[in-house]
């Protein structure tokens, strides 16, 4: 078989434009529809949660074993507000998170800046050093973070909670992957025109990290504000609690009242879903970015 007539079989072989189309259709409704699926599957745990909150006892059993919903209410929400100092908890947690985002952003893009940007004798090497402490489970440091909290008089209190939450190293992989890929040319031409490293750091670096910079503002927001172990270990009075510890405190004594259990689910995870509605197109672009080079 010469030439000709192997081009005429594989043309002759070739879809028509309307099998052509009617593939793509059928891949693509196929994506939707698996697309769909993962969607429902994640969500519907989540959407029970809320319906709970919203029923009385009565309904939740009648829920459960005839699917039917019966009136929905606003009363459990009522009773946490009411009988708890959430809002005392919802403060702090604010606090906590906030504050432990702002200063753990700035550290760890510090750090990215030099090891990546700044020369100097060992960089490579106390970096895997600082990547390699990312493989030791977190448990393990909660004896060795509570004796030097209550050594350094913090226990009980918001700094206490905090301070911890500085030392993850996630932040300066995730920075230095992004701060890889901008040219080493904007630090020279910056210090030929007499800049220090620290206002290249902040005028020229910086703000060509905000996408990684909102990415990982979000995973350390979400993990101050969801962080329930360790809050629950270094506080002990009503005003020192987070929501998470507060939350727990109080529904231990309702533990049976499955309605005051998903309203406070919700209630807590209420600020997390607002900040990734308006943050997830930065999440995104900051994973991109930070996943290349």
């Amino acid at each position: 078989m010469n030439d000709r007539d192997l081009y005429r079989f594989e043309h002759s072989r070739a879809l028509s434009p309307a099998a052509v189309t009617a593939k793509k259709v059928s891949l693509r409704t196929l994506t939707y529809l698996l697309v769909a699926a993962i969607v429902f599957v994640i969500t519907i745990p989540s959407l029970f949660v809320v319906l709970f909150s919203m029923m009385t006892g009565p309904g939740i059993s009648i829920f459960l074993a005839d699917g039917i919903i019966t009136t929905l209410t606003i009363q459990s929400y009522v009773d946490i507000l009411s009988t708890s100092s959430i809002g005392i908890w919802f403060r702090n947690s604010f606090i906590v998170a906030i504050s432990q985002t702002v200063l753990y952003v700035l550290i760890t893009s510090m750090a990215a800046f030099g090891f990546t940007k700044l020369k100097w004798k060992g960089r490579n090497l106390v970096f895997w050093i600082c990547m390699v402490t990312m493989l030791i489970p977190g448990i393990i440091n909660m004896v060795p973070n509570y004796i030097i909290i209550s050594s350094l008089g913090l226990y009980d209190t918001l700094l206490g909670v905090m301070l911890p939450g500085l030392s993850g190293v996630f932040g300066v992989y995730l920075l230095r992957q992004f701060m890889r890929n901008i040219p080493r040319d904007y630090v020279e031409a910056a210090r030929v025109d007499g800049a220090s490293y620290f206002r290249i750091y902040f005028s020229v670096i910086l703000p060509m990290c905000g996408p990684a910079l909102a990415a990982l503002a979000i995973f350390t927001f979400q993990g101050a504000w969801n962080d329930f172990l360790w809050p629950l270990i270094i506080t002990n009075s009503d005003t020192s609690l987070t929501l998470t510890a507060g939350l727990k405190a109080y529904i231990s004594s309702n533990a049976s009242n499955r309605q005051l259990l998903s309203a406070a689910s919700v209630i807590s995870a209420i600020p997390i879903v607002v900040v990734f509605i308006f943050g997830q197109k930065y999440f995104t672009e900051g994973l991109s970015g930070g996943v290349k080079g």
